[in-house]
């Protein structure tokens, strides 16, 4: 998407995103399946690099948002098994050494390292898998602010759901030793699911802004409401014109412009598989990242009103009336009324003050997991955002 055009997070424009989205990534499961499924090339240890820099380059010790089962320090076993169930599929028996990469994350972390070198990573569409990587050799973009500083990224779980899942799904069992072949279009599909899923960020920013939401969702945001904002989120009717939309286009793309009269049993990519990725992957996680966007969106964004300041003088006053010995709540408060915090901040202090005085923790709700199944009731207010999931 062009940022520095005008209107960059229009309706309009983000709606052209994200069905180009759905081209990109079906086009390049389509490429992905033409070759067999090549486990060795998610084995870690199955190849040995030969370049002395292959142990220095950081892969040994890769964050957590770049880890993945074909990392992981225990040995795993598991059976070899190809289904076009994206929820039965299974990865080969691996046997893991965290001292050497596995085919798939060099091939990564290389390609990313170059894509840093010249700014990719800058665009603020764009979440890199690793985080060891190099500054940019060019001059810096100065980017319009459209979205509210993060560092959300949920590229460790799409590597997951990627190995485990969808490539022994997609592609057929066996080894055919076409790995540079595989990895490249690996690489390629990863991005764009990844571009696709962090796209939530911008969809959150734009319905966040669309006036005739934007207080239902600070009220929600200031409660810390995870489940709230979920459920205002969600437009299932949406969700299902897409996952139809999906099912069209797989199964168009895949068939032999020769024979499109003929019926779809020797397609390309089962339109199911496509449509199953984005039902209980893609679209929980593209909400995922919008509510952790969301609850997050108000930090250092208000400024301090009266009634603000009253409250935070109230909070300090209230904590010192509580103290019977020193205790680590006093200056915590304090600090929290001398930063003077974004509005969020002072509900969960104070939330935090009184669950202590019950003598109980106050809870609040993050998402950690995908979403798979998530009921609500949309209503029918007009919702002008309502249409981007």
């Amino acid at each position: 998407m062009n940022f520095f055009a005008d209107e960059a997070l229009s309706l309009d424009r983000l709606r052209a995103a994200l069905m180009r989205m759905e081209d990109t990534i079906i086009f390049g499961l389509i490429e992905r399946a033409q070759f067999k499924h090549n486990p060795n090339v998610y084995r870690s240890g199955a190849f040995s690099f030969r370049r002395p820099q292959a142990q220095q380059s950081g892969l040994s010790s890769v964050s957590p948002s770049s880890s993945s089962s074909s990392v992981k320090q225990q040995a795993q076993t598991r059976t070899e098994h190809s289904t076009t169930s994206l929820a039965t599929a299974t990865v080969v028996a691996t046997t893991s050494s965290p001292a050497v990469p596995s085919f798939l994350d060099y091939f990564l972390h290389e390609t990313e390292k170059l894509h840093a070198s010249v700014r990719r990573y800058t665009s603020p569409d764009e979440n890199p898998f690793f985080d060891n990587l190099p500054e940019p050799v060019l001059e810096a973009l100065d980017f319009p602010s459209v979205l509210k500083p993060n560092k959300i990224n949920v590229n460790a779980q799409i590597k997951e759901m990627y190995i485990e899942q969808l490539v022994p799904a997609l592609c057929q069992s066996g080894d055919d030793t076409n790995y540079g072949s595989s990895a490249t279009l690996d690489v390629q599909c990863l991005q764009a699911v990844s571009r696709r899923i962090h796209y939530g960020k911008f969809i959150a920013e734009a319905k966040f802004s669309d006036p005739k939401h934007t207080d239902e969702y600070t009220r929600l945001i200031r409660e810390g409401n995870a489940d709230g904002l979920m459920a205002l989120l969600t437009n299932k009717e949406v969700e299902r014109k897409l996952l139809t939309r999906l099912h069209n286009k797989a199964k168009m793309y895949g068939q032999d412009v020769d024979n499109l009269a003929s019926d779809s049993s020797h397609s390309k990519i089962n339109p199911a598989l496509v449509v199953e990725l984005y039902e209980k992957w893609i679209i929980p996680l593209t909400k995922k990242v919008e509510v952790q966007y969301l609850l997050q969106r108000l930090d250092e964004d208000e400024p301090a009103d009266l009634e603000d300041e009253e409250a935070d003088e109230s909070l300090a006053l209230e904590a010192e009336d509580q103290v019977v010995a020193p205790t680590a709540v006093v200056p915590e408060i304090s600090v929290v009324a001398a930063a003077k915090p974004s509005a969020l901040g002072r509900v969960r202090a104070a939330d935090q003050l009184r669950s202590k005085q019950r003598g109980s923790e106050t809870r609040f709700y993050f998402l950690e997991t995908p979403v798979s199944d998530v009921t609500t009731t949309t209503g029918n207010r007009p919702r002008a955002t309502s249409d981007l999931q």
